[in-house]
């Protein structure tokens, strides 16, 4: 099984990528930006995400992926404005994304709040020739010496909220920018378009606990995977919950609120319990997720004692 999942890597990129290629994480709420650049506008503070998730676990070349992100909503903007890094590994190919978005926000009375989104960046693909050894496995129709290419990246998003209900619909890779990996035609790919809904709810069940259930359903119009996630928040320092990707693994998650002077850190683990075939060869997937926001003073505000930071 040494170069088992190298193999997968290679008949899904030469198909065409007909299956689904957008990155999946655990923690689909907090990588949200990534599919839905609406979702730019809803913070007020200015808020940052790491995720890091290392899939199936016990699969050499198996998939490792890194998603950043930076956001900032302001009135002065009438929205908000974010960037996201991703790099994706499987196998010989790696993936790196950069990706700029800005959300209009528009409030209804007694309706709720709409952020309309688009994103413009960059991906580049490469594969990496030296992931097999020469002497092991040598075609000539293969890129051994390692290849790469860039397409233009589109996507657009929605996203609603209300007190604590919370919506979304979003398309990514709009273009369907086409990969051309060192002029050889049966490496050549289209990043393929891609549809989210995201829906959510907070509701506080004592004074003392919170569930939050939620759904993403993530298509390509071929096939559809869909996540059901169930939070409890306690106290609201602790959290834990549960998220089942149908067909695919079911995922304990916890995680703690630290709070502080005008900001927020939060540290969340899950770990993905495989339901599929692919059990019998994998222990897993491991997923840790941290946000940061902090809360911006007004640029007009001055504070004569440097001591002050509270805004008070």
């Amino acid at each position: 099984m040494k170069y088992g999942i190298l193999l997968i890597s290679f008949i899904v990129s030469t198909i065409g990528f007909k299956a689904q290629q957008d990155l999946q994480f655990t923690h689909f709420k907090e990588y949200a930006l990534f599919y839905n650049p609406a979702y730019a506008g809803v913070s007020n503070d200015i808020c940052g995400d790491i995720i890091g998730r290392n899939q199936w676990t016990g699969f050499d070349g198996a998939p490792r992926s890194l998603f950043f992100d930076i956001r900032y909503a302001t009135n002065k903007l009438h929205g908000g404005v974010g960037l996201t890094v991703v790099s994706d590994e499987l196998g010989f190919r790696k993936t790196t994304a950069v990706t700029a978005s800005y959300a209009y926000k528009k409030s209804f009375p007694n309706i709720g709040t709409l952020y309309i989104g688009a994103s413009i960046g960059m991906n580049k693909a490469m594969w990496k020739g030296n992931f097999i050894p020469p002497e092991t496995f040598n075609d000539p129709n293969i890129p051994i010496s390692g290849q790469s290419a860039s397409v233009f990246n589109s996507n657009v998003g929605l996203y609603y909220r209300k007190k604590h209900l919370f919506m979304g619909l979003s398309t990514t890779n709009v273009n369907q920018g086409v990969f051309n990996i060192g002029g050889l035609s049966q490496f050549n790919f289209n990043t393929v378009r891609h549809y989210y809904v995201l829906a959510g709810y907070k509701t506080r069940l004592s004074q003392l606990v919170e569930l939050e259930p939620s759904i993403l359903a993530k298509s390509d119009a071929v096939s559809t995977q869909i996540d059901v996630k169930a939070k409890a928040i306690f106290s609201n320092q602790l959290f834990g919950g549960v998220n089942y990707r149908l067909g695919d693994a079911i995922s304990p998650i916890l995680g703690m609120y630290i709070p502080g002077n005008n900001f927020k850190l939060t540290v969340s683990y899950s770990y993905d319990i495989t339901t599929s075939d692919l059990r019998n060869y994998s222990s897993g997937s491991h997923e840790i997720a941290i946000s940061f926001c902090k809360k911006i003073p007004a640029l007009t505000q001055r504070h004569d004692d440097p001591r002050d930071l509270g805004g008070h």
